[in-house]
């Protein structure tokens, strides 16, 4: 299994020197978890900047985490927040971790309204988290 992550992780890589956002993203991922090459979470966090550029909504949302918990990066909700906000309505994923940053004031202003907008439709994509937020958020009214 560890030699087919290598190879894997070699062809991302030739992908990715050719501009394939995809294979940015997917390298990134390589690179934030340790699979395949050595854990290096700088280089994953640029190479997810590189496929974000492009606009590849999964390397948006892997920026914006990288920034909302600190990988690779400082920790920077602001710029966690504006990565999630700029994907939200293409992610659910994004969309949830909207709602987390307005529902905690982490990034921007605090807006529970707003929250719950955000973890609606993260529901109506079917995300499970965005559910139990839903939940929570009800039984504190």
């Amino acid at each position: 299994m560890q030699q087919s992550l290598k190879k894997a992780a070699i062809l991302f890589e030739k992908a990715a020197k050719h501009g394939f956002c995809t294979a940015q993203c997917n390298l990134g991922n390589c690179y934030r978890t340790g699979r395949g090459v050595m854990q290096d979470e700088k280089k994953s966090t640029r190479l997810y900047r590189l496929a974000a550029n492009d606009g590849y909504i999964p390397a948006i949302h892997n920026l914006g985490n990288c920034y909302y918990y600190g990988v690779g990066v400082r920790k920077n909700y602001k710029k966690a927040a504006k990565l999630f906000l700029s994907c939200a309505e293409a992610d659910s994923d994004s969309c949830f971790m909207a709602g987390e940053c307005y529902e905690y004031g982490r990034g921007v202003t605090k807006n529970l309204c707003k929250a719950i907008e955000c973890y609606t439709v993260a529901v109506k994509h079917g995300h499970e988290e965005a559910k139990e937020a839903l939940t929570r958020l009800a039984s504190l009214r």
